[in-house]
């Protein structure tokens, strides 16, 4: 997931940075040394911002997908089972996950039997 967070940050600053650099070339007449050095540093600047809010967006959206799954229903056999697969990551990332229990263990009758005798 932190691979597809960075790509995403990285796609929308490196979009932004060619935006900003082509417009403001576009919009002076011809490339001159000055006017080169100062669109690259407004594109630098708005592709370092935009690369930040590009890895925070992506970051939101990535884990509001992964952790906002519905229950088991029918729908999550679509898909070639990617749904099923990103609930059996969820319940082993969980603290105590597939290890844990829910079920109390009941005490075997012969236990009981045994402490009853040493009490007579």
């Amino acid at each position: 997931m932190i691979y597809w967070i960075k790509r995403g940050g990285r796609l929308f600053g490196s979009t932004v940075f060619f935006l900003v650099l082509f417009s403001i070339l576009i919009r002076h007449d011809g490339i001159h040394i000055n006017s080169f050095l100062t669109a690259f540093i407004y594109a630098f600047t708005a592709g370092i911002i935009c690369w930040l809010i590009g890895t925070i967006l992506s970051d939101i959206v990535l884990k509001g997908i992964v952790t906002d799954i519905g229950g088991n229903d029918s729908d999550n056999l679509l898909d070639g089972g990617i749904l099923q697969r990103l609930l059996m990551i969820r319940e082993q990332i969980t603290p105590g996950g597939e290890e844990m229990p829910f079920v109390e263990i009941k005490k075997t009758e012969g236990a009981t039997k045994k402490q009853q005798k040493k009490k007579l």
